[in-house]
């Protein structure tokens, strides 16, 4: 009858899930988490992190402006905030989401339950990952990779390109997808054989910008 409520729905959500957490700013699923009773937060801080349109000096201007952080602030008061994960420089739900988590079975890494077990890649993936940056913590479950693949399990090539803005934001570097679309050019006629399908159902390129 048009008498709609003024006042926010807090504790309205029984539990909420927020699934890729170390990809979410914090100030982003703040509003969502003042409405829940709990909150599960899915996610991996060793993985992308979120992408930040301001520079730590705004976002003090803006803990300033909130009343978040005080005027005559010491350095010591920001770095708390961005080690638990408040800040929109370098926060993520995730990290709050750690340090806040009662659950701390392996002390050699952060706060929370982690799943060990990674049946996604094959192991030779997985295992430059590993050791790059989950110190040896993984446990690869998929498997070796066939022996009639076209390529190497994993492989590398620096290009220098230039990472530029588009309109509307977001990036994209044009000697990069130059190069990887004149591979898949130069490689095509190989892969469909190899695999027996066509280019668009055998390879996907993974970027993290729209553009």
């Amino acid at each position: 009858d048009g008498n709609f409520p003024s006042e926010y729905n807090y504790n309205f959500i029984d539990l909420l899930i927020i699934d890729e957490g170390g990809l979410i700013p914090p100030e982003l699923a703040g509003a969502s988490l003042s409405l829940a009773k709990r909150a599960v937060v899915i996610g991996d801080t060793r993985q992308i992190e979120p992408i930040q349109s301001l520079s730590s000096q705004v976002d003090i201007g803006n803990l300033h402006h909130a009343e978040l952080l005080p005027r005559d602030y010491a350095q010591d008061q920001y770095d708390h905030l961005k080690k638990m994960g408040k800040t929109v420089f370098s926060g993520s739900v995730m990290k709050a989401a750690q340090m806040l988590s009662l659950y701390h079975y392996d002390p050699e890494m952060e706060r929370g339950m982690y799943l060990y077990e990674h049946r996604r890649c094959y192991n030779d993936i997985i295992n430059f990952c590993n050791e790059l940056c989950y110190d040896e913590k993984l446990i690869p479950k998929r498997g070796d990779a066939p022996n009639n693949a076209a390529f190497p399990t994993i492989g590398h090539l620096h290009i220098d390109g230039l990472c530029q803005k588009a309109n509307g934001g977001s990036r994209y570097n044009m000697l990069e997808a130059q190069t990887i679309a004149k591979w898949l050019s130069d490689h095509r006629q190989k892969l469909e054989s190899t695999y027996g399908k066509n280019l668009n159902e055998i390879v996907c390129v993974i970027t993290p910008f729209g553009n």
